[in-house]
């Protein structure tokens, strides 16, 4: 009985009928006594308007003696509609203002700093005033941390109508090596070299050369030696130096890729039903204006509409959900959809795995199976076939 309860006072002829028809459509009665003839029971809100057409069903006379619960303070209140608007503007105003930033605490002692977080804070459109529900903090911690180069982090949190920005300020970089490891360019690929363009590091393979996956081509480790004669013999001085090797090496190299298409596919197709389900938007919260979502497969699209008073958006709209119902079917493919399918799944893997290299040559062979459909494509490709590969110096 959440609305509260009716107490009914019943009389006639048909309360026989009334006792089978109140236990077969099962409605839920209390109380329920005789007294001089007539009878007396409490039944909830909910079920009064089909308690009253049993009741003429079966010539019985139903009389509300009082109610009770919520219902009699509805009717109560409803004789007095300034308490309810008092009421409401007062829930209204507490509501709206404590989803309001009222007050905002820096976390650190600088006063300077705190001037330039608050007008950074400013420009995202936090200060107080701001409609807390509207505020999204990541993106605005992050805006905030770039306008302000004295800090490495900031987070904001909530508590009430209150928001605290913590801070950790820049902490000075100690003065340390600043050298890197030596590297090699080692080769990424099977191929032929075309093109060298190092900037530091020393050559092991020159162009025209072929290389496999794991070759050195330019070493980071430099070895030079200085010949001389002392007393008639010959005196050679070798010195190691170690550098980072740095350039790109282009050379064409061939890749083969296999792309399978089975001959049954699942796919999604749209059922053309279409429902719209409503949301009540009450400052941050959704309620939802339906008894239960569809059941089903939808993808879905929503609008809202929220009303404006002199330019200002009440924190109060709907949300319209609208829902289009798919399905999935298995769908066999002849065998030229196949291979169309293998070659769209192909034309696709060119656009995003081979866009850095240019593209010289493409050859193809399509084999039919008992299940589908195998492309391998064979493409000979010119590009960059290096990559920098660190390693330690040797004690």
């Amino acid at each position: 009985m959440i609305f509260g309860s009716v107490d009914y006072k019943i009389e006639g002829s048909g309360i026989p009928r009334l006792y089978r028809r109140l236990i077969k459509d099962k409605i839920p009665a209390e109380r329920i006594h005789e007294k001089d003839g007539c009878l007396y029971l409490r039944l909830s809100y909910e079920y009064q308007r089909k308690f009253e057409k049993i009741c003429n069903e079966c010539n019985c006379t139903a009389d509300i003696l009082k109610h009770n619960g919520m219902l009699k303070l509805f009717r109560t209140l409803k004789k007095r509609p300034g308490l309810i608007a008092g009421a409401a503007a007062a829930a209204a105003l507490c509501t709206y203002y404590s989803n309001t930033v009222m007050r905002l605490d820096i976390q650190t002692e600088d006063r300077e700093l705190q001037k330039e977080i608050i007008q950074a804070l400013e420009v995202e459109g936090v200060s107080p005033g701001t409609y807390i529900p509207d505020i999204n903090y990541p993106v605005v911690e992050r805006e905030v941390m770039k306008r302000v180069s004295e800090v490495s982090w900031i987070g904001i949190s909530q508590d009430g109508n209150r928001l605290t920005v913590d801070v950790i300020e820049n902490i000075p970089k100690p003065k340390g090596f600043t050298s890197r490891l030596p590297s090699n360019l080692i080769a990424c690929e099977n191929g032929v070299i075309e093109k060298l363009d190092i900037l530091d590091g020393q050559v092991k393979i020159c162009t025209g050369s072929g290389v496999t996956k794991g070759d050195i081509i330019v070493g980071g480790e430099i070895i030079t030696s200085k010949s001389s004669w002392v007393d008639g013999k010959e005196v050679v001085e070798t010195k190691t130096t170690y550098a980072r090797s740095i350039g790109k090496v282009y050379g064409t190299f061939e890749r083969v890729v296999t792309f399978s298409q089975p001959f049954e596919e699942r796919v999604r197709i749209s059922t053309g039903r279409e429902e719209t389900v409503r949301y009540l938007n009450f400052f941050s919260a959704d309620i939802p204006l339906f008894t239960h979502m569809p059941k089903g497969y939808f993808t879905s699209s929503e609008s809202v509409s929220v009303p404006r008073i002199f330019g200002w958006k009440l924190p109060i709209g709907i949300t319209d959900l609208d829902l289009r119902e798919y399905d999935y079917i298995t769908k066999k493919l002849s065998e030229n959809e196949a291979v169309g399918l293998a070659g769209d799944k192909a034309y696709t893997y060119e656009q995003n795995f081979l866009k850095d290299y240019e593209l010289k040559d493409r050859k193809c062979n399509t084999e039919i199976t008992d299940n589908g459909v195998e492309l391998t494509v064979t493409y000979t490709l010119y590009g960059v076939i290096s990559k920098e590969s660190e390693f330690f110096i040797p004690k």
